[in-house]
Parts: structure tokens; C-alpha cells; sequence
């Protein structure tokens, strides 16, 4: 076994995150496009979703982008951030030329919203929120944004609505329409922006109450004093000559079942875009004759949340907010493609409840699905309602999707089917997944098995079963199955799929029916065909918060609240159980197998605490007090992690309660960990990626290098140690544990440990030398616990 000096993280990539939250900017005739991701903005290939570049300058996160009107050499993007610093972007055609313009005079205690217009002449106007978000709300303009010196604004509008649809400028008209709400009374005010030599000086502000249409967005027309205004009913009021009182009119367009999301209009002015929370676009043509007209573009996915045009009026983008992208061909209307950037957590999904509601346990906890494909070296996480997203990190690029739930997604509906849980094998050619119904009180959950097809390039469903549990399944996970040996004890499958030679796996599913089952397949007239193999029941009253397989498969551990059984397979016996409620008494969350040593020990995360047992020796090694949120295990360098509360992660060994070394998440704390290969293996020391999601649904991966005694840490990456985190000094046992090393007593006042045949207690010695006879060598674990029942008949005679 490798000795292990010291482990060391790496500098922090961000991998992708919300890119739904600002209004996209499409570039180069609408071939590329332009979105803000964090302190990030990402230029992505709209053909292929390829990444093209990141631009990184900004020290806070982004709020917005618009053209650089004010140069008319290329795309220049100009971007500011929530602090108000601003940057001007020139594309160029081999490389980014980055221009700080300084930052955008606001008072120390306010935050720039978003950026609402920039002007031929370097007018630039933001909707700033004062006093660090308690108010009011207010819409500046600030002229010759070139003048650094140039610290003065004008406020146009104050008590401005929130979001980012509510403010619309019109640059050949100068004036500006804004959504306000003022003495309990919702109205859009008309600003004109006219400089005072201006010819239309005469034009003053104008007010237009809204009554009781609750509005939730604005588009000013880009040659007419003609704006629109969306409503919470679903319906489009355009007002025509908004100056001129007495010829003034206005006329509604009514066809959205849902409040609208945004409004566009065209460059052109003859069309107005508007979408809705349904996810349709409707196409309002507005040249001579009956302004009603429209074309429709139903089933675009959830709701709208900001729509771009691009400059020929050819190409649209629409961003949901399920963090995906429509890309819309204008001329026919007709959906082009999806970019899909990583999953969003529903609001409805993620509540304090879960899934199951009120009476809700912990196995209906609802986490990030986040796993690696080997296959494909590609990270699965959910993309729209019902998909998964197989996105490739080291070019980061969608590689394809998988519809899971195969029925279209309809806001109007009283609930949707969406993805719960997923599991791959290790081997990337079997996965299994449960989905369910959100917003109904019937789930109509559904069990659901694929393999993945060589010859036609595509996961396939082989096995969908309705109700695999009369409960709600807590999650379902795929055996890691090796390699068939001549051993035929082994309580591995050893039956082979012919498409892909590998083993078949079972599949254990548990539920809050209190019943666990494992799945089977078997080869029926070529095809795959999964049933149930066994099922068993622990105790009445009592179901099962977590489960995990041992490395080498042949034992899965299941926690039934703070008691951790083990069990055998084929056929499904329970063998054995450790509880520690004294000192380990809330329901366990996660539970994993250290890798290291054969699998020997167990680790368990609950929201207080993180234990580990020796199933060998019987005895716990540490109880560390620690605020868990996540735990995971990598199988190729027997390190594990926990991720905190508090926004730490602690990379340690499953068998020392001391930490190898911890990385401060510094934003957010993360919700869900994931070992995956590296980027860039090294030759010459163990590496590692772990990827996690934060709070903020953003994913970050970090590298890990596991140096020996002979490898310093400077001799790992010279051109990069400057952008390197120093290496963590090995921390003393008090800083994670609160018990120090394993201590040795009766097995009786250390934790309960039961035999599920004879129900007496094992002495410590049993079995510990055979175990270190093969210690190394990943012995089947079913065979340990199949030693209890000969030691007792020996101990008996």
C-alpha cells in the first residue's frame, strides 16, 4: 500500500452554474452567444454548445451585458458587476481584449441590478438597488461613461419593480418606459432621456396606471413612441403615440394562459415577441393591417425568463429557469437547438419537506444528481424537467441528453414527472433511475433500467416497472460488479450482456415502505428483462434513510435511521447491525465504504456527526462532530470527503480520524460531492478531481494530488505553484474527532453488535487474522460476515 505524505488541493475551476439569472447576448449574427455565469462571462458555440472562451476579470458576480453601442468596430461587450465595476470586451479574431472602464458612480451601500441601456453616445443606465437591499429601488443614467472623473447620475424612475424585464429604452425616440410602484398603485412611467438642446424638450414624464392587471414586464418600440406592457393575466397592452394625449390609443393582445414573462420587439419594429410562463413564444406581427395576427411556438420547456434577439432579427435565444437555452430560428419559427447548462433544483422539489411532503423522512431527501460516466469521462447532472445531461468537463461541452420520462413538460399542469435518482455502474453500460410526479399527491413513481447500445450509439430502455414500492423510493444504486472469477461462492452476477461483455449488476431500491429489494436481470429472447430477485423488511415501522455497496459488491450496508445493518445479496440476509445512539443518535444520510483496506470500514454522515466502524474488529475508530451535508469515496485512491455545513470539505482516509487536508468553499457551502478522474493524470504522483455543487447551484471542481514521502509539494507543477493553494498541515485529532483513536473494550459497552442468526455478541478477535492475511487484496466481505456463524458454533462446542 502507498504511503501517503501529504495531500494537497489544487486551484478551484468552475465547471458551469446558473446562466439563467441575466439576459443573454448573441454574437456574431447569432452564431455564438454570450452569457453570464458568476464572476464569468461564458462564449459559447451555438451549433454544438461548444465552449469557445471565458472572460475572467470581474471580482464579483456578473449582473449584465450589453452591446458597446459606442464603438462600431465588431462585438464589443460591455459587462458590469454587482459591485458596479465595468469592462468593455473586444472580440478580436484571435483572442479578448479586455478595457476596464472603472466603476459605475453609486453610493458605497447600493448594488447595480442589472444593466438596463447603453447609448451611441456613452449613455449608460443600470437599475441599482440603494442602502444594501432594503431600498428604494431606483433607475440611474449616467452620460459620457467614457470620463472615468465622471461620477454624476440622474435618477430617471425610483420604486421600480423588481426583476429584470421592467425597464425597456428606446434610443432613436429617447425616452424610456419603466415598471413602478408608488402609493400603493402600479403604474408605467414614461421617461424621456433627451438631452436639453434636444428638439423634443417639450415632452414630459407621463404615468399610465395599471389598475388591477398586475404588470410583469415592458418593450419599448425601437423607431415609434409605441411601447407594451405584459400582464399577471396573461394578456399584452400596447399603447400607441404615448406623447401625444389626444391621439393616443392602445390596444390588448390577449393569448398567454399564464402571466407574460418578457416582451421584445423586433429591430425592425414589425414584430413583437412575447413569451410566457407556459414556455410558449408568440409572434405578434405588428406591420399595416390586423396588428392581431400571431404565430405561436408552444412547448419550449419551463417558463421564460429573458429573451435576446440578434442584430439581423434572424436568431433568438430564450433562457428558463431550469437553466436551458432555446435556440429559435425567426424566419420559420421553428426550434434550432437546446443548450442546457447543469441542473436546477426546482423550488417545489427542494423544500424544507421534500419530497414526501410534511411527513417526510430522510430518505426522501432530495440532493444535486451528480455522477460520473467512465464511458463517456462525462458528468451527468439534470438538465430540463425529465433529462439527463451528459456534459464533458475538459472541453466543456454537452455531449448529449437522455429523456428519461419521455412526456412533455406542461406549466399549466397541475404537477410534471421529473428525474429523483439516478445510478450508472461502474462500467458506464447500465443505469437505473426513478422518476416521479411533482405537485400532485399521487407520485406515480416509476422504476426504470437502460443499457447503452453499441450499435446504435444510445442508452435504451430495457425495463420500466410502475410502483416498485408501495412507498416513496429513497434511491436506487447499481452494484459495482468485477470481473467473473473461477471462485463460484462469489455472490457476484456473473451472467454478461452480449452487447458490452460486462457483468450484470443488481440493484437495490428502498423505500418508506420499510422494504428493501434487489433487482435482477436476466437475457430473454436477447433482450434484458430486470425483475425483483428478493426483497426484505428490517422492521415494521422502520424504513431506510441510506444504502451503499461494498467495493468489491458482495455486501451492501442499509441505515435504517441511526442503526447501520449489513446484508448479503443473492439471496438478500441480513448479517449483521451497528448502532452508537448514545453518541450517534440522529437519522444517517450517507453512508460509503472506504476503499482503503479492502472496504473493511464504514463511514456514516448524519446532520451532527460523522462515524466510522471496523466491520472486522467490531469497534469504532472516530466519531467526528461535524455539521455533514455530503460524503463521498474514490475508489481509485482510497481518499473520502465530507463537505460541512460551514462551507469546508475534509479529504481524509476512511480508517484515521485525522484530516489529510481541508479546502474552504469560501461562497457557498456545497450540497453534493463527486470523485471523478483528473483532467491531466500525473506520471508521477496520484491525482484526483472532486467536483461538488454549492448552495448557489454552481460546480466547482477542485484537484487533489496525493504526494509520497520521496515528492514535494514544489515539485508537483513549477508553472503553475503561484496559482496552486498551499498545502494544509496535518491536523491533530481534535480538530475533526471528538473521540481520539479506537479504543479497545468489552464489544458490549462499545456498541450494540448483533448476529442476525444466533443474536449474541462476537468477540473482537474472531476472525482478525484472516482478514490480514488478504487484507490488501479486496477480499469478498461476504465471506467475513459468513465466518460469524462458524465462530459461534465453535464458541458453543
Amino acid at each position: 500500500m502507498e504511503v501517503i505524505d501529504e495531500v494537497c488541493f489544487g486551484r478551484i475551476r468552475k465547471e458551469g452554474g446558473r446562466m439563467n439569472y441575466s439576459k443573454p447576448l448573441l454574437l456574431d449574427n447569432g452564431k455564438k452567444v454570450a452569457v453570464a455565469c458568476g464572476f464569468d462571462i461564458r462564449i459559447l458555440n451555438v451549433s454544438d454548445s461548444r465552449h469557445v472562451s471565458t472572460l475572467s476579470m470581474h471580482k464579483a458576480k456578473v449582473i449584465g451585458m450589453a452591446m458597446d453601442c459606442s464603438s462600431s468596430s465588431g462585438d464589443n461587450v460591455l459587462s458590469c458587476d454587482e459591485g458596479g465595476e465595468l469592462f468593455v470586451w473586444k472580440l478580436l479574431p484571435v483572442g479578448v481584449e479586455c478595457v476596464p472602464l472603472g466603476k459605475y458612480p453609486i453610493p458605497p451601500t447600493a448594488a447595480v441590478e442589472h444593466i438596463a441601456y447603453v447609448g451611441e453616445r456613452g449613455e449608460l443606465a443600470c437599475i441599482v438597488m440603494m442602502n444594501k437591499g432594503v431600498g428604494p429601488r431606483q433607475l440611474l443614467l449616467q452620460r459620457g461613461r467614457t470620463n472615468k472623473k465622471n461620477d454624476k447620475y440622474t435618477v430617471l424612475a425610483t420604486d421600480v419593480l423588481p426583476g429584470f424585464n421592467t425597464c425597456s429604452f428606446s434610443a432613436t425616440q429617447s425616452f424610456c418606459a419603466v415598471l413602478t410602484a408608488s402609493h400603493c398603485s402600479l403604474a408605467c412611467s414614461i421617461v424621456p432621456i433627451y438631452a436639453s438642446h434636444s428638439s423634443k424638450a417639450t415632452r414630459k414624464n407621463r404615468r399610465i396606471l395599471c389598475g388591477e392587471r398586475q404588470p410583469t414586464c415592458v418593450a419599448v418600440h425601437p423607431t415609434d413612441e409605441t411601447l407594451a406592457v405584459g400582464d399577471h393575466f396573461g394578456g399584452v397592452e400596447v399603447y400607441f403615440n404615448v406623447f401625444q394625449q389626444k391621439h393616443s390609443g392602445s390596444r390588448r393582445l390577449h393569448w398567454h394562459s399564464l402571466p407574460v414573462c418578457d416582451l421584445l420587439f423586433a429591430h425592425s419594429g414589425t414584430e413583437l415577441y412575447s413569451s410566457g410562463h407556459e414556455g410558449a413564444l408568440v409572434q405578434w406581427h405588428q406591420a399595416e393591417g390586423n396588428k392581431a395576427d400571431k404565430d405561436i411556438l408552444p412547448r419550449l420547456g419551463l417558463p421564460v425568463t429573458h429573451m435576446a434577439i440578434s442584430k439581423d432579427s434572424s436568431t433568438m435565444v430564450v433562457t428558463h429557469s431550469d437553466n436551458s437555452f432555446s435556440l429559435i430560428n425567426l424566419f420559420e419559427l421553428k426550434l434550432e437547438s437546446v443548450l442546457l447548462g447543469q441542473g436546477i433544483t426546482l423550488p417545489e422539489q427542494d423544500s424544507s419537506g421534500g419530497v414526501g411532503g410534511k411527513n417526510s423522512t430522510a430518505s426522501s431527501r432530495v440532493v444535486p444528481l451528480l455522477a460520473y460516466d467512465p464511458r463517456t469521462a462525462a458528468v451527468v447532472t439534470k438538465a430540463k424537467p425529465g433529462y439527463f445531461h451528459f456534459y464533458h468537463t475538459p472541453t466543456q461541452q454537452q455531449l448529449f441528453l437522455v429523456d428519461v420520462v419521455q412526456e412533455n413538460y406542461i406549466g399549466a399542469a397541475s404537477g410534471y414527472r421529473d428525474v429523483l435518482h439516478m445510478s450508472l455502474d461502474r462500467s458506464g453500460c447500465y443505469m437505473a433511475t426513478v422518476d416521479s410526479m411533482f405537485g400532485v399527491d399521487n407520485k406515480q413513481q416509476q422504476l426504470k433500467f437502460w443499457n447503452f447500445s453499441r450499435t446504435s450509439n444510445r442508452w435504451m430502455l430495457s425495463t420500466s416497472i410502475v410502483f416498485p414500492h408501495s412507498g416513496d423510493v429513497g434511491g436506487c444504486l447499481l452494484q459495482p460488479v468485477v470481473q467473473p472469477s473461477s471462485d463460484a461462492s462469489s455472490s457476484s452476477v456473473v451472467m454478461t450482456d452480449s452487447d458490452h461483455d460486462a457483468p450484470l449488476p443488481f440493484c437495490l431500491t428502498w423505500s418508506t415502505d420499510c422494504e428493501i429489494k434487489i433487482w435482477a436481470a436476466n437475457l430473454i429472447n436477447g433482450s434484458l428483462v430486470w425483475s425483483t430477485l428478493d426483497s426484505r423488511v428490517y422492521k415494521k415501522g422502520l424504513s431506510a434513510t441510506a444504502a451503499s455497496w461494498s467495493p468489491c459488491g458482495s455486501v451492501v450496508a442499509v441505515a435504517y435511521g441511526p442503526v447501520l445493518t449489513l446484508w448479503t445479496p443473492a439471496p438478500l440476509k441480513w448479517k449483521c447491525q451497528f448502532s452508537k445512539q448514545q453518541h450517534f443518535p440522529d437519522d444517517i444520510f450517507a453512508v460509503r465504504f472506504s476503499p482503503w483496506c479492502g472496504g473493511s470500514t464504514v463511514v456514516v454522515c448524519s446532520s451532527s456527526a460523522v462515524m466510522a466502524w471496523n466491520i472486522t474488529t467490531r469497534r469504532i475508530l472516530y466519531i467526528a462532530p461535524l455539521d455533514a451535508v455530503a460524503l463521498d469515496a474514490d475508489v481509485h485512491t482510497g481518499l473520502m470527503a465530507v463537505a460541512t455545513k460551514q462551507g469546508e470539505i475534509v479529504v481524509f482516509r476512511g480508517e484515521e480520524g485525522s484530516p489529510l487536508c481541508r479546502l474552504d468553499a469560501d461562497v457557498s457551502s456545497p450540497r453534493t460531492l463527486l470523485f471523478c478522474p483528473p483532467l491531466t493524470p500525473s506520471i508521477r504522483h496520484l491525482t484526483t478531481r472532486l467536483l461538488y455543487y454549492t448552495q448557489d447551484m454552481e460546480l466547482l471542481s477542485v484537484p487533489i494530488s496525493l504526494c509520497g514521502p520521496e515528492v514535494s509539494f514544489e515539485e508537483q507543477d513549477p508553472e503553475n505553484e503561484a496559482e496552486e493553494l498551499k498545502p494544509q498541515q496535518r491536523s491533530k485529532l481534535s480538530c475533526i474527532v471528538a473521540e481520539s483513536t479506537a479504543t479497545v473494550a468489552p464489544a458490549d459497552t462499545i456498541f450494540a453488535f448483533k448476529h442476525a442468526d444466533k443474536m449474541a455478541y462476537i468477540r473482537p478477535d474472531v476472525f482478525t487474522k484472516e482478514f490480514e492475511d488478504t487484507n490488501y487484496q479486496r477480499p469478498s466481505l461476504s465471506k467475513l460476515l459468513d465466518c460469524f456463524a462458524t465462530s459461534l458454533d465453535e464458541a458453543s462446542k
